[in-house]
């Protein structure tokens, strides 16, 4: 969280939202930075990929890239997001809706 606080200095459009559990472990993370924001408002072509099975890291935590393809057929990471439970994506779900 410290780590998430001092980018948040830096860059005021950073966004990140976390979920802990009852041991007060995170459960989902999910972050976007300024830069990534502003490269899907210029760049956003037709398709954004989500991909809930990409990778598992050393806490069982699914990466979870957000890939956009802009109107040149270039990819760019968009946002990420760690999830432990696949099903217990309501955080990403959250903000997609705003």
């Amino acid at each position: 969280m410290d780590h998430f606080k001092a980018l948040e200095n830096q860059d005021p459009e950073l966004f990140y939202k976390l979920k802990l559990d009852t041991d007060h472990r995170i459960e989902c993370l999910f972050w976007i930075d300024g830069a990534a924001r502003h490269a899907y408002i210029e760049s956003y072509g037709d398709i954004v990929s989500f991909d809930a099975t990409y990778m598992t890291n050393m806490y069982d935590m699914t990466f979870t890239p957000f890939i956009g393809i802009n109107m040149h057929g270039q990819s760019f990471m968009l946002e990420c997001a760690f999830i432990r439970d696949k099903k217990d994506s309501d955080l990403i779900l959250d903000h997609l809706g705003n």
